[in-house]
């Protein structure tokens, strides 16, 4: 039987003892889409629907926010400093390292399920990482240093 990242990443985060957010329903993930003006992608969904992140951080200090924690970027740091963000997109963090030490964001196209992860240092600038949750899921697992490199 194949295990999911998604498994791993629920059984990693039992075993050292992380507080976990159950599964959020179906009217929360809607509610968030439409608040957000995107659409969750399969991963996403079947993410958030198992898990909705964390109560508090894990041992290396990644704090998964539950959907109802999520934050648009423009509204943390004052405007769009980057100058990078448009009518089509939305940058909303979804996790915080080191209590705020630096965020990890999902960049969408607005209405669309499509996104692309990455590092978020202080706002100042966004570096992908990744366009699959589950490719990110797998790289936090391992410990990947692309993670901590900005």
């Amino acid at each position: 039987m194949v295990i999911s990242v998604i498994q791993k990443v629920k059984e990693h985060w039992r075993a050292t003892g992380v507080p976990i957010v159950e599964g959020a329903t179906a009217a929360v993930i809607e509610k968030t889409e439409a608040y957000f003006d995107i659409r969750f992608s399969h991963e996403l969904s079947d993410f958030y629907s198992s898990v909705n992140g964390l109560n508090d951080e894990d041992d290396n200090g990644f704090a998964f926010y539950p959907l109802e924690r999520w934050e648009n970027y423009n509204e943390i740091f004052r405007g769009d400093p980057l100058g990078f963000f448009d009518q089509n997109k939305v940058c909303i963090i979804f996790i915080d390292y080191l209590q705020a030490s630096w965020y990890y964001a999902l960049l969408f196209e607005r209405k669309t399920d499509k996104y692309t992860i990455g590092i978020l240092p202080h706002g100042e600038s966004f570096v992908p990482i990744t366009d699959s949750l589950n490719d990110f899921l797998r790289l936090y697992l391992e410990d990947d240093p692309i993670l901590y490199t900005y």
